[in-house]
């Protein structure tokens, strides 16, 4: 047996219903809009695409290439795929690297070049190197 509803149940269903009709007419309304405005962009786009075309077609690659310089083309992007590949930074030292480096060679080569017999003086590590890179 179905329940008696009261008028004011039924007067807020209804209310909940018109709401959500008035919802899908903002929504459809929003949804023409938009047609609309791809309409336009679509026939924009068109005439944009048959001027370059006629202009391409018509002798000169002037604007069609005017437009298209800021495009590599396949045979920059391989050369400069190529340069990237050759020069990999990854593979470089840095600076402190490079000092480091240096100053243990040259501690080694000054200790197998000192004669033995005298005592030699001290230096401060990295002496020769700082000398080298304060002139560069």
């Amino acid at each position: 047996m179905a329940r008696p509803e009261t008028i004011e149940s039924l007067i807020s269903e209804v209310r909940t219903l018109e709401s959500k009709v008035d919802l899908l007419s903002q929504k459809l309304g929003n949804v023409e809009k938009n047609e609309e405005v791809i309409g336009r962009t679509l026939i924009a786009l068109n005439a944009r695409i048959k001027r370059l075309e006629e202009q391409s077609g018509a002798g000169g690659r002037g604007a069609a290439s005017g437009e298209l310089k800021n495009y590599a083309t396949k045979q920059e992007l391989a050369q400069i795929r190529y340069v990237i590949d050759s020069i990999n930074p990854l593979e470089y030292a840095t600076i402190p690297q490079v000092k480091a480096l240096l100053n243990e060679r040259l501690e080694k080569f000054s200790r197998e070049s000192a004669p033995k017999s005298e005592p030699r003086e001290e230096r401060s590590a990295g002496s020769g190197i700082s000398r080298l890179f304060k002139k560069l």
